[in-house]
Order: structure tokens, then sequence, then C-alpha cells
């Protein structure tokens, strides 16, 4: 069984352990992109079973190419995705953005400290969407993937990464945990159908709240399905407090209950 930590006073033994338990990988998409990602599956995987999968997305200030970092900061994130292990044992992979790209579209500019919202319906298909998605279909073909539980989760940078992958394919993924991320409420009936659990700080310097409380608005209105939680108090690293591991946790569980129908 997988190991937990105190990560107040273990994150050194905990980083260690991640780095030993992730696989370093490196997908190659079809237009010669390099992401390097690492990957997770259980040590009692069997082809003869059918697995879930989570792709989880970081945040902005974590991109490179060593194929580590993206573990260390979102320590209580990665942490809960070994500790949902003990539930029910899944596939995961968490890539590594390359320095010059982002994950989407949605943007924080760093400059004039202002969000580019772009309509999703009116822009191509941001080219690390296409290459992410192309894991996902590696990974689902290389293990035995349940494809109608396929999960992608992400916050800040990733978070908008995990929308844009919702809208570009609305009919992959079976739910998503998107957090303090830049979204298009604009295009919320093209991912309505699609459960999501959606978590922002209310004193978020970074990604103004309001975002995510008006896609939680029109996502209302369209009667989805989803979980809208904010955080009194909590900026833009809504996790790093004491329970932002079991909240996180709680979202997890919520995420997993669903499945995509054929």
């Amino acid at each position: 069984m997988v190991k937990l930590f105190k990560l107040n006073e273990e994150i050194d033994e905990a980083r260690k352990y991640w780095l030993e338990a992730l696989e370093p990988c490196e997908f190659i998409s079809s237009d010669g992109t390099r992401l390097p990602y690492r990957l997770y599956v259980p040590p009692t995987y069997s082809p003869e079973n059918k697995y879930p999968l989570q792709i989880h997305l970081h945040g902005g200030g974590i991109r490179g190419t060593d194929n580590s970092f993206q573990l260390y900061h979102d320590c209580k994130q990665t942490q809960m995705m070994f500790a949902y292990q003990h539930y029910e044992p899944f596939i995961f992979a968490i890539p590594q953005c390359p320095p010059e790209y982002l994950w989407s579209n949605q943007r924080f500019d760093e400059v004039d400290k202002t969000l580019k919202v772009l309509h999703l319906d009116t822009t191509d298909e941001y080219h690390m969407t296409k290459v992410v998605f192309e894991l996902v279909e590696h990974l689902s073909e290389k293990y035995s993937v349940d494809k109608c539980r396929r999960y992608v989760s992400g916050a800040s940078m990733g978070g908008a990464g995990s929308y844009e992958m919702l809208y570009r394919h609305s009919d992959a993924f079976a739910g998503a945990i998107i957090g303090c991320a830049v979204s298009d409420p604009h295009t919320a009936h093209a991912i309505a159908h699609i459960p999501m659990y959606l978590m922002h700080g209310a004193d978020d310097p970074t990604i103004p709240v309001e975002n995510s409380r008006k896609m939680a608005e029109k996502l209302r209105e369209l009667g989805a399905d989803f979980v809208y939680k904010e955080f009194e108090g909590r900026i833009h690293d809504f996790t790093s407090a004491p329970t932002g591991d079991a909240e996180f946790g709680d979202a997890m569980r919520w995420m997993f209950s669903k499945k995509r129908k054929d």
C-alpha cells in the first residue's frame, strides 16, 4: 500500500518517496513536442482489469524540463492522489509543461497583471492542449484504462488547461477538479454535461475569484452537476491551508464517483 506523510514535518521524505514511486517518462507528440511526465501505475496492476486514469496539470510557476518540480510544488494535491489509492487503484500522470508554453489559450499576463480571457469557441485548440490529450490517448491504449473513467485536474494555469481540455474533448472525460483558474463562462454550455468540482480562494490576488463565480453561476443556470467551493481568507495557493489536503481529498472522492456514459 502507498505511504502517506505529515507534509509539514516530513516534506523531504515525501518528495523522495514520490520521486521513487512515480516513473520518469517522456512523451513525444505527433508534431515532435517533447513532454516530460511522471507516471504512477499501481503495483497490483493487471491488464485483465480496467483502471481509472487521472491527468494532473500544474500551475504556471512550475514549468521546466527537470521532470521533478511538478511533484514538489502541489504537495498536498500530489499526496491526495496517492491517498486515494487506499480507496481504489488508479493510474495517474503529472506532466511538466515546457518553459516556452502554457497549458491553455487562457492566461494571466505577468507584465500588466491582467487576465487574458479568450473565447475558446473563437480560437483554435492550443498546442499543448493537443499534446496533453495525445498523452491521454497514449496511456489509454498502453494500459488497461476504463475510458468511461478518465479525469483531468489542475490549479491556476493547470485549471485553465483543464477547462480547455474539457471544451476541446468534451466526450472524453468523466469529471474534473479545477482550482483558482481562468475560465470562459461563455462556453459553459459546451462542458456543462461534465461533472466539475471547482475551488477558489476568496482573496486570490492573482486570478480574481469573480472569474470562478461567473462560471459557477452559468453552470448553475444550465443545471450542471458541479460543486463550487470558495474559501474565505485563502489566496491563490489555496491548498496550502492546514485543511487543504482534506479539501482536495473530498474533491477526489467526488470526482471518482462520476462515470461517463458510453
